[in-house]
């Protein structure tokens, strides 16, 4: 027998909030990073501090995938019915 738990929906919309800005926020991050690296590279600079924001970079967009996956799934499997 299919069980259901009920959820409020502005705990829901809370939740989708939270994972959004972390979104953006990481999404701001890694603009900030690929800029850095850029720069690094045209003035030909220290190989570690490429691989440094390289390493950030990859944090960043490993971070944001998860939030992705976990918002994606959270609007894939939320059914909406009426009370």
């Amino acid at each position: 027998m299919a069980k259901a738990e009920i959820i409020k929906e502005d705990s829901l919309q809370i939740l989708k909030n939270y994972l959004l800005e972390n979104i953006e926020k990481l999404d701001a991050e890694m603009v900030v990073l690929d800029t850095e690296a850029r720069q690094e590279r045209e003035r030909n600079r220290n190989q570690i501090t490429l691989k440094n924001i390289s390493d950030k970079l990859s944090v960043c967009y490993a971070r944001r995938e998860t939030y992705h996956f976990c918002l994606c799934a959270i609007q894939r499997n939320t059914t909406e019915i009426e009370i």
